[in-house]
């Protein structure tokens, strides 16, 4: 029975299933701008027979999909989101990685020598973490699928030490860990970390120290190859990209952005962010209240001691900018790719879920009449919770819920582990009863933090616009410096933008686009223009963009809040406070420069994400509207040519007199080494499992 509690996640999603979702108050998050544009990209490409895409047009004029980590390509379990309407399929994907990890959890602690409530009850803290549901409404699918893998990175650690052969190897470590990498590979370093320390305690003997540092050096390069290997498929092209991105160029205080102040300790005890989700540390009452138990009492505290431990130094390193030195480290290769440290939080919510299900485990093993705690820390947070929640109230002139919620929380979790202490209570009344409290609490708090808004309401935002731009015949783009076409907006009805929001941008287009739009940079942004005070609507105001160099881009039309007044734009309609401003100074997207100023038309035989074919007359130069990228090959009239760029960053070629066939083709070899890599790695991994079955038969 106590297995059926990793099914309670579903039951989270149910009144949102269909619904886009959102932290309340909010109508922006990572699932609308980018999540539901890049399946409903590859959904349609694949529906109309174009196979995989590997670039896509749908922002910054291009850019390669197959090296962009939240395309959603790289992933196997994230496909389930394919077989269904959008975003039902994101929801329900969402809610099976959350009872996937819940049973993960679950099966790792008992791996561990706990009995069953108390890991079922731990698995489904896990699932219900306040900072998992959290990130999922703000839009971090991809972060979520990973993390859900965690526990079972621990578990196959566990096996891998009890049965280090061969035809073990499709479950190691190594394997769970490259998952986690195609899934995000921003927690695979997270994930990574707390693997590696939880190996070397699993692994150290001081009888054997030299012995076992041999062995655990080994496995650790076995299980990293393997890593590599299983996700090489992403981990290629996007070093690539990455190379290429003004990811590359983050300085330390981009690095160090949303590090987790000091007064953002106080979440550690209420499930709120400080105005913002990265700052969210709370991890459930009881998960709290137990822990505080364990904190006081030597006999709970030894066995959940390496979690707590971990949990600490995890929320130091959350402090980042608060840390001395921490500007030193944050600009060191390879961690300067790495943003925001408050995101240590996930690994101290998992590691105190864990110490509490050890704490309640050894709560469960006591015998009547040894119940004996010391609760002095779990009695003096919970008053002080209280009265910090009465003067929370006081001052705002109301009950504050949030505040309340996890105040009440406490008290219920305090009230029923002291009564468990002095009374002959079973096990199972016990532990049903602080299932009870961490149902109240946190799936109480995990509605609070959800809103879902109609699919129909969220893709008929800029509809209007969309509808008229739609009428425009050829190929163009559109470029918006108030955000004022949303980007699901424009994926579903195919309008591509110039501008975009994404974690990876080029550095080249970025730095083009930073004359074009007029924009200052003030900072590493993941938007595209940047919008300094997070106000799309009024932030860039008073910049006036360069028509003519954003025509180069094929930008025809200019959509924005407010009045523009540039050289070569035209306002041509309004529709409510949107203008729609006409680039007259707009190329198409191929043309021929004759030179001195002329050029002549081209025709597009066939555009699609990995080709496009083109029929053009000489002499002259050929320039397609495309971003320069390395992957893109070239054909003239059927043999290849060494593509030119233009302006530094389009595609170009020179034409002799006559007709001619020129095509376009994108074939990243780093995307299709790696797939290879990873295909070849999985088909082994697969034919290992096989005859480890065989033989385990015979």
């Amino acid at each position: 029975m106590w297995y059926l509690l990793c099914l309670v996640p579903l039951v989270l999603f149910i009144p949102f299933i269909g619904d886009f979702i959102f932290l309340p108050g909010t109508s922006l998050s990572d699932i609308t701008i980018s999540h539901y544009p890049n399946l409903l990209f590859i959904q349609e490409s694949l529906r109309s027979g174009l196979g995989v895409p590997l670039w896509s047009n749908a922002i910054f004029s291009g850019y390669p999909f197959i090296a962009d980590p939240l395309s959603g390509l790289h992933y196997p379990p994230g496909w389930l989101a394919f077989l269904f309407p959008l975003p039902l399929g994101i929801n329900l994907t969402t809610a099976l990685h959350l009872v996937f990890g819940a049973f993960g959890m679950c099966l790792f602690l008992k791996s561990e020598g706990l009995h069953t409530p108390a890991a079922a009850l731990s698995g489904l803290a896990f699932a219900l973490l306040p900072k998992l549901i959290g990130h999922y409404a703000a839009g971090h699918l991809s972060l979520l699928y990973a993390t859900c893998w965690t526990p079972w990175l621990f578990l196959a650690e566990k096996r891998w030490k009890a049965d280090p052969h061969w035809k073990a190897l499709w479950s190691a470590p190594g394997v769970v860990l490259g998952l986690i990498t195609l899934a995000d590979p921003r927690w695979t370093v997270y994930s990574g970390l707390m693997w590696l320390v939880f190996s070397i305690k699993e692994s150290v003997n001081v009888q054997s120290v030299f012995k076992q540092t041999g062995r655990f050096m080994l496995n650790f390069l076995l299980q990293g190859l393997i890593a590599l290997m299983v996700s090489a498929a992403l981990l290629l092209p996007l070093m690539q990209f990455t190379a290429l991105s003004t990811r590359a160029s983050m300085t330390a205080a981009d690095v160090l952005d949303l590090s987790l102040p000091l007064s953002g300790l106080i979440n550690l005890f209420f499930p709120t962010s400080g105005g913002n989700v990265e700052w969210i540390a709370y991890p459930g009452a009881v998960t709290l209240a137990l822990t505080l138990a364990g904190l006081t009492t030597k006999s709970l505290r030894k066995p959940a001691g390496f979690w707590m431990w971990l949990a600490l130094g995890a929320i130091i390193l959350a402090l980042g900018s608060g840390i001395p030195g921490m500007q030193f480290i944050a600009s060191l290769p390879g961690l300067s790719l790495l943003r925001i440290p408050a995101r240590w939080l996930f690994i101290a919510s998992i590691c105190l879920v864990i110490a509490a299900g050890f704490i309640l485990d050894s709560l469960l093993k006591l015998e009547l009449g040894k119940r004996k705690m010391n609760l002095l820390a779990l009695i003096g947070v919970g008053t002080g919770m209280l009265i910090f929640t009465l003067g929370g109230s006081l001052l705002a002139g109301k009950l504050v819920s949030e505040l309340l919620l996890a105040t009440i929380g406490l008290l219920l979790a305090t009230v029923v582990i002291v009564l468990f202490s002095r009374s002959k209570w079973s096990a199972s009344t016990f532990s049903l009863l602080l299932l009870g409290v961490l149902l109240i609490n946190l799936l109480g708090f995990g509605w609070t933090q959800l809103d879902g808004k109609p699919a129909g309401e969220m893709l008929s935002q800029g509809a209007e616009v969309t509808s008229f731009l739609k009428t425009k015949p050829g190929h163009f783009r559109v470029y918006s410096p108030s955000y004022s076409l949303p980007q699901q907006t424009a994926a579903l009805q195919g309008i591509q933008l110039a501008d975009g929001v994404d974690p990876l941008q080029l550095s080249a287009y970025w730095s083009y686009m930073l004359s074009a739009t007029g924009v200052p940079s003030s900072g590493y942004s993941v938007t595209l223009p940047d919008f300094a005070t997070g106000e799309p609507s009024t932030d860039n105001l008073a910049i006036a963009p360069d028509a003519l160099k954003l025509g180069l881009l094929n930008v025809c039309f200019v959509i924005a809040e407010y009045d523009l007044s540039s050289d070569g734009l035209t306002l041509i309609e309004q529709i409510g406070s949107t203008r729609i401003y006409e680039n007259c100074l707009c190329q198409p997207r191929a043309w021929v420069d004759l030179g001195f100023g002329e050029t002549r038309t081209v025709e597009i035989l066939e555009y699609t994400p990995n080709s496009i074919i083109l029929q053009a007359e000489g002499p002259g130069t050929l320039v397609l509207s495309e971003v320069l990228y390395p992957g893109w090959q070239l054909l003239l009239d059927g043999e290849p040519v060494v593509i030119q760029p233009y302006q530094g960053l389009l595609r170009s070629v020179e034409l002799g007199a006559g007709s001619h066939k020129v095509q376009f083709d994108f074939k990243p070899g780093p995307a299709y080494w790696g797939a290879g890599i990873t295909c070849a790695t999985f088909v082994i991994l697969l034919m290992l499992f096989i005859l480890g079955k065989i033989r385990s038969k015979s």
